[in-house]
């Protein structure tokens, strides 16, 4: 008798919800303090700061999650309802983190600006948040830039050049799982040559391909045979420990996209594989970090340019050191984003309950044919 898989699989919320604190740890140490405090700088913490391979990570989560349920019971009524939910699921919690972005903005209450001498950033905080807001660029960037036409000097959020690369990397799949139908042999061949594109002309797409791989594989008998046991376990940690290996011995070197999202593939491959990383991943303080994970990735760049730039300018003027700054904004921008995210939360629980009911509102009122014919 197989194991019974469960409809949500947690320990994937709880893997996006570590990356997502990943990122924000790479952001408040590796890039706030990593120039002016070069030690700060430890490649060899491998996963825990690696905050290019924790995006890459989240690419290939996204590959999963869009694609098992169709994978699971053959229905195209999932696909298009997945394609026509994914616009309303991204764009409300990005409009509504934009829009405090906004308000802090029009407050004076970004000092990113201003702390660009202490940390000698003005290739990066330089970059941020310089525009003159307006509710009209707001609502554009809101609706529309951050998918389409994604600019660093017009952002309402500083880290969301991953959203055009999400909303992309989010249709290739559709259109694969589409064209392809159930024929397992046309899937592999579409996600061969979508990965085979990528890999020439954006390879951060390529991650949702591998995504998609790593769905069918969990939908195949044979991943039932080697997952749930100490194979599963063996592989899973060799998988993972490789990955965790390759971060931190090639740290300086290996952040091109086509080897990171390749590491990221075998992070997350590591983990559906293994029992012992699973039950991790889906522990308690795991599955809250995933419930808080989009939140989370959302809102820490308001953090780190309001609380932590103020922060490291007051501190600054009282003449402490770099080193005593970091050890006391870091910490801070961490703890202080960690409590943003979770009061943001409700917003994205608003978001998905709107995408759906967006997407059943649409299904419903698609004249009765073609509703028959795209359920088969």
């Amino acid at each position: 008798m197989q194991p019974t898989r469960p409809s949500r699989l947690y320990y994937l919320d709880g893997l996006r919800g570590w990356a997502a604190l990943v990122v924000v740890f790479y952001h408040a140490t590796w890039e706030l303090f990593g120039v002016c405090l070069p030690q700060i700088r430890i490649q060899y913490l491998s996963l825990a700061n690696d905050g290019s391979l924790a995006v890459n990570v989240f690419f290939v989560l996204s590959g999963i999650v869009l694609t098992q349920s169709f994978l699971r019971t053959k229905a195209f009524s999932t696909v298009q309802r997945m394609a026509l939910a994914r616009y309303p699921r991204l764009a409300v919690p990005v409009a509504a983190a934009s829009f405090i972005c906004f308000l802090l903005m029009r407050s004076g209450l970004m000092f990113n600006q201003q702390a660009v001498d202490v940390v000698n950033r003005p290739d990066w905080l330089g970059l941020f948040y310089a525009q003159t807001p307006t509710v009209f660029s707001w609502a554009r960037f809101s609706a529309y830039d951050v998918f389409f036409d994604y600019s660093i000097r017009s952002s309402y959020g500083s880290f969301l050049w991953t959203m055009p690369i999400e909303m992309k990397g989010s249709f290739v799949l559709f259109a694969g799982l589409l064209l392809s139908g159930t024929a397992t042999s046309a899937r592999w061949l579409y996600g061969g040559a979508a990965l085979l594109l990528a890999q020439m002309e954006q390879p951060l797409l390529a991650p949702f391909v591998y995504g998609l791989a790593i769905a069918d594989f969990m939908t195949s008998p044979f991943y039932d045979r080697i997952a749930h046991g100490a194979l599963g376990n063996v592989l899973g940690f060799v998988s993972f420990g490789a990955a965790a290996l390759m971060s931190g011995l090639f740290r300086t070197s290996h952040h091109g996209d086509r080897i990171c999202g390749a590491l990221a593939f075998a992070v997350v491959l590591g983990v559906v594989l293994s029992p012992r990383l699973r039950s991790f991943f889906q522990s308690g303080l795991s599955r809250w970090l995933g419930h808080i994970s989009f939140p989370l990735y959302l809102i820490h760049s308001l953090i780190l340019c309001s609380l932590s730039c103020w922060s490291i300018i007051w501190l600054s003027h009282h003449e402490w050191s770099l080193t005593a700054i970091a050890g006391l904004v870091a910490p801070l921008t961490i703890s202080a984003s960690l409590l943003a995210a979770w009061l943001f939360s409700p917003v994205e629980h608003l978001a998905i309950k709107a995408s759906h009911g967006f997407a059943n509102l649409v299904l419903r009122t698609a004249p009765s044919k073609t509703r028959r014919s795209s359920e088969g």
